[in-house]
């Protein structure tokens, strides 16, 4: 105390509250209390109490939970104080062993956001600011009334975890808000909540950096939106649009069918009357051919995706030999890539793997992938397929050298109708079908698709599927009739892929 006496006149002018008094350690260096012995009359007006009633006694008697909130010997802390109804900063700093100095000062810059609150009152979106912490120090009315149910002095100085809100991923709502406060800039997000009344409502949500008339970043304002009308209408429009391309597609298999039907009629008739084609012909009626397989691979894509993307597609998992499986493929497709001046090598670290699958799926996502590989790889590099064993997994690799995908593309890919943009290639190339409907496949096996790109080095394509096996196994009549129509399956797929 002797050493206290020597500021004790200067700090009792001071306009700033302030206690001074001695801290209590546990043995991880940690203050559990604070016994005030000195204060002014700043710190007894601010919390309307009289000095003889204070002194002695732990700062937790005055202000409850203050030393678990903010009390860190040379730190500041700035916390919302219940019994004042405010935002202030905490600082403890140590003039003697034994003596420590609190300063209360009130945050202004957060406590004039009340200046605005009617105004964000009379918004019926739901507006909300937080500290640098992630904890709650303001809101409007729908925020705490509409979305919450909640008074809002049931909010403020809480975190989202301690929230009414669930099935929600707390943490990661933290990780947002960091992005914002630590890249300075405004950032806008799309969530899923389900309230307390187990409704499920979609937000769009806008976070923005909450700045002091300096500069400093306090933390941030959040205004979320109720989207829930906007996205049934995206889904009505998106439906309407994926049954009309249906539609259409369903009405050009049967003029596709006419077409194959009359190629295939020319290429009789030229073996019966000449017992050969002349080669102008031959190649007039190739042309049609894949032209027409590369209209029908659109179609059944088409078809496909729509049935997917409405869970209205058989699925049909059987046990089977994935490895001899993939590996059957990559060897039926290799000449057409020897073609190409490229090699398909395939690589397994087991011999055998029996799991549940539906073959005509799992072919179809093989396929699209080894065409996309092909499409874009680079005369004279190899791609390569690969097959792991992870244990509770399936690991299934396709990786090329090819053009490899910009980073500012990659997040689209697997996106429905949307196309890469690489000046390196014709935009024009592919549907932007194939890849969507590979990944709502692998999903209806339970796994998974993944990239990895880096432009001019190429791209892996990475699925997992479940290591499980299922009651069905494949029927040997089935296997066959699988067997003869693969080929023209190749020349589906690969029909968009030219010399």
């Amino acid at each position: 105390m002797e050493d206290f006496k020597i500021y004790s006149r200067l700090l009792k002018t001071c306009p700033s509250p302030y206690m001074y008094g001695e801290v209590a350690k546990n043995e991880d260096e940690i203050v559990t209390d604070f016994i005030i012995k000195d204060l002014n009359d700043k710190t007894c007006k601010l919390l309307n109490i009289k000095f003889d009633d204070i002194l002695g006694k732990s700062i937790n008697d005055i202000l409850p939970n203050i030393v678990d909130k903010a009390l860190k010997v040379g730190e500041d802390k700035q916390i919302y104080i219940e019994k004042l109804d405010g935002w202030y900063n905490i600082s403890c700093n140590s003039i003697s062993e034994k003596g420590h100095i609190i300063w209360i000062t009130e945050n202004n810059e957060i406590n004039n956001l009340r200046a605005i609150q009617t105004l964000a009152d009379a918004i019926p979106d739901y507006i909300f600011y937080k500290d640098k912490e992630s904890k709650i120090i303001g809101c409007n009315k729908s925020y705490s009334q509409d979305l919450l149910e909640l008074d809002r002095s049931e909010i403020i100085g809480k975190s989202d975890d301690e929230l009414p809100i669930v099935d929600v991923n707390c943490e990661n709502y933290r990780i947002k808000d960091l992005e914002v406060i630590e890249s300075n800039t405004t950032k806008t997000y799309y969530e899923q909540v389900t309230l307390k009344n187990n409704e499920v409502i979609h937000l769009e949500t806008i976070k923005t950096p909450l700045l002091s008339s300096n500069g400093e970043v306090l933390g941030l304002i959040g205004i979320a939106r109720n989207i829930n009308e906007r996205k049934k209408y995206e889904e009505y429009l998106e439906k309407a649009r994926s049954e009309a391309l249906a539609n259409i597609a369903h009405e050009l298999r049967t003029p596709l069918n006419l077409i194959f039907s009359s190629v295939q009629m020319l290429n009789h008739r030229y073996k019966i009357v000449n017992n050969k084609t002349n080669q102008k012909d031959s190649r007039y009626l190739n042309i049609i051919k894949q032209n027409g397989y590369r209209l029908l691979k659109l179609v059944d894509n088409l078809i496909d995706s729509t049935k997917l993307n409405y869970e209205n597609v058989e699925f049909n998992p059987q046990n089977y030999d994935l490895v001899n499986f993939i590996e059957s493929i990559c060897e039926s497709v290799s000449d057409f890539a020897n073609q190409k001046g490229m090699n398909v090598i395939f690589d397994t670290d087991i011999e055998e793997k029996i799991v549940g699958f539906d073959l005509d799926k799992m072919e179809r996502i093989i396929l699209n992938l080894l065409s996309n590989a092909l499409k874009f790889n680079r005369q004279g590099k190899d791609i390569e397929v690969t097959i792991k064993d992870l244990n509770e997994n399936i690991q299934i690799s396709v990786k090329d050298e090819g053009i490899g995908i910009p980073d500012c593309e990659i997040y689209k890919v697997f996106d429905r109708f949307k196309q890469i943009k690489n000046k390196k290639v014709n935009s024009k190339v592919g549907s932007g079908i194939g890849l969507s409907l590979v990944k709502s496949l692998v999903e209806l096996h339970g796994g998974n698709i993944q990239v990895e790109s880096k432009l001019g080095q190429g791209s892996e394509f990475i699925v997992t599927i479940p290591n499980t096996i299922c009651s069905k196994k494949v029927d040997i009549l089935d296997r066959i009739s699988f067997k003869e129509k693969f080929v023209q399956k190749i020349e589906v797929e690969f029909s968009d892929i030219y010399a």
